[in-house]
């Protein structure tokens, strides 16, 4: 999974009438803040729904963790010929999408990669660019296979990190468990992965130099939101930002981007595009997203300049402005 989060990407801004009730409850899970929000009257029943929500995400960090040895991603990651059960062939499925969309870009298959620089621990490592070459041509989603009969077939050495999916994945799962209740106007928040519904929610776009500051808000009604950004976890190495957002394609640090936040229906296709596009930069990311239907972007790029997509402005407000 991705390493803990020393920053909440998005900040939750919300006003309610006076016969609203907004319940709302967190846990730590997958090295992150989770917070449901569910506005009912209906407070017993409200907490079923999020225990049941929670007890979700927390049986999803423990199969997709690499941090426990005999977790199911790292009996994956130890084999060459893997029997897959229904549900990490569909998160496969997904990252084998994203990755031929993003002409790799997007790649969950660096895990040794990501271990290696440290960004799995607090030991972080400088890879001579040499050695991260030949890391990238043993190690990319290119060598995997997946089979009709739901096998995955890929190099034994080869690992498989799903921090940049999984939780956009979780974040569905709980949304969906959190509706099976009965209830309507619902946020499921985990470290900045977003998804809601019902009335209106106004989120915060976090600034990615000022942690005091916003962007902006988005204002949604039913939908999902994701950022990445390069504040979440970093060190300074000779004036250089180093980061956990890796490009796979160049075998360095993706450094285009300061933050992407990404709108789309589901979570686990905002966050694995939130992804996708930081590696790619401003300009061919939002030609990506722009190609997507339901698919609004909004990009600050390492100089600080703010791109948007065509549509967002139906969403996104700048703050003083509106």
């Amino acid at each position: 999974m991705r390493p803990v989060c020393f920053f909440i990407l998005l900040i939750l801004i919300f006003s309610c009438s006076s016969r609203d009730t907004i319940h709302k409850r967190t846990i730590l899970s997958m090295g992150t803040t989770v917070e449901i929000q569910i506005q009912t009257n209906d407070i017993s029943l409200a907490d079923k729904a999020i225990d049941s929500a929670f007890s979700e995400v927390q049986r999803i960090n423990d199969k997709y963790t690499v941090h426990k040895p005999n977790s199911y991603l790292n009996l994956v990651n130890n084999s060459d010929t893997f029997q897959l059960d229904d549900e990490t062939y569909f998160l496969f499925q997904k990252c084998e999408f994203y990755n031929k969309l993003s002409n790799g870009a997007f790649d969950p298959a660096i895990g040794n990669i990501i271990r290696a620089l440290g960004f799995e621990s607090t030991d972080a490592e400088d890879i001579p660019d040499d050695i991260i070459r030949r890391y990238l041509s043993e190690n990319n989603w290119k060598l995997i296979r997946l089979t009709n009969d739901k096998k995955i077939i890929k190099p034994k050495s080869l690992r498989i990190n799903l921090g940049a999916i999984a939780k956009g994945y979780a974040v569905d799962r709980m949304f969906e468990i959190v509706k099976s209740f009965g209830f309507n106007s619902i946020l499921v928040n985990a470290g900045g992965e977003v998804r809601c519904s019902g009335k209106e929610w106004e989120i915060g776009v976090q600034h990615p130099r000022n942690k005091e500051a916003l962007l902006g808000v988005i204002k949604l009604r039913d939908g999902s939101i994701a950022t990445s950004g390069d504040y979440e976890r970093y060190r300074i190495n000779n004036g250089k930002r180093i980061h956990h957002i890796f490009n796979p394609i160049t075998g360095k640090v993706a450094d285009e981007c300061q933050s992407v936040t990404i709108i789309t229906k589901n979570s686990i296709d905002a966050d694995a595009l939130a992804t996708a596009v930081f590696v790619l930069g401003p300009i061919d990311g939002m030609k990506l997203i722009e190609q997507i239907n339901d698919a609004e972007a909004l990009i600050v790029d390492k100089n600080g300049k703010l791109f948007r997509s065509k549509g967002i402005n139906k969403f996104f407000y700048d703050i003083g402005k509106n």
